[in-house]
């Protein structure tokens, strides 16, 4: 089977409604569901590919249970520690990009503030020669801004 983009939008729908669901069902109470979320044009995953998916994203925390004779019902081992441990995470990711994004701020505002804190003499202007060299044209800036 094609995998197309609203196949793969109707099974991550799945996913979180199954996910945030308490209920034990069958492969294909879940392929009904699957086709609750679809449009009239999306076909939907057959069970067989459906049990594969699943097995595909959660691993050894979704289980199958294969009586003969009788539906496979889905659920899952763990699920617990796999949404806390896969929230943790995305947190954590989620998390650094803030931290970074704080540490950028505060050396701003440090910055900032050291350069309105800043004596400069303001009866003369440098000379275009007096700065061409790189050593000399630093001179005039701020200590963070130099480390910087």
């Amino acid at each position: 089977m094609l995998l197309s983009t609203s196949n793969r939008r109707v099974f991550n729908k799945l996913c979180e409604w199954l996910e945030s669901s308490e209920k034990l069902l069958t492969l294909t109470e879940l392929t009904q569901t699957a086709q609750t979320f679809a449009t009239s044009d999306t076909q939907i995953y057959s069970e067989k590919w459906l049990k594969h998916k699943l097995t595909k994203r959660y691993g050894d925390h979704v289980f199958f249970a294969e009586v003969s004779s009788r539906r496979n019902v889905v659920c899952f081992r763990n699920m617990a520690s796999y949404i806390i441990n896969d929230k943790w995470y995305a947190d954590r990711l989620s998390n650094m990009y803030d931290k970074a994004k704080r540490v950028v701020v505060a050396t701003d505002k440090l910055v900032r503030s050291e350069i309105r804190e800043a004596n400069y003499r303001t009866d003369t202007y440098l000379s275009r020669s007096s700065i061409s060299s790189l050593h000399r044209a630093t001179q005039w800036l701020t200590q963070l801004l130099r480390d910087f």
